[in-house]
């Protein structure tokens, strides 16, 4: 995952299976990129775990600080909003949590809405 970041992002765990990345400087479009990467990398190809093959799925939820967002709590809410929206439509996909209307992206070969 590192490779995919910059070394000024921070990614950390929030709990459970989710984890957060802060993406200074970038916006939703450029955060939306960066989760569908990260998404790709996940779902690509089966991984090793102790000799066991497993395939894994990634939903994401992403949020841009701004006047909806004005703070750490109401981005984290903003994001979590986008990630349960991602899972309530299918799972393994990026949505997006602007203007307070979700988009939803999966670039598996189809573009599921916009």
């Amino acid at each position: 995952m590192k490779k995919l970041l910059r070394e000024e992002d921070v990614f950390g765990r929030m709990g459970g299976d989710e984890f957060a990345i802060l993406l200074p400087g970038t916006n939703e479009e450029g955060a939306r990129r960066v989760a569908e990467r990260l998404r790709l990398a996940l779902v690509r190809e089966p991984h090793d775990l102790n000799g066991v093959k497993a395939s894994f799925s990634a939903s994401f939820g992403v949020a841009q600080l701004g006047d909806k967002a004005p703070c750490l709590s109401t981005l984290i809410k903003q994001a979590d909003m986008a990630l349960y929206q991602s899972k309530n439509r299918g799972r393994n996909r990026v949505s997006c949590n602007g203007r307070q209307v979700f988009h939803e992206f999966s670039f598996s070969g189809v573009t599921t809405g916009l």
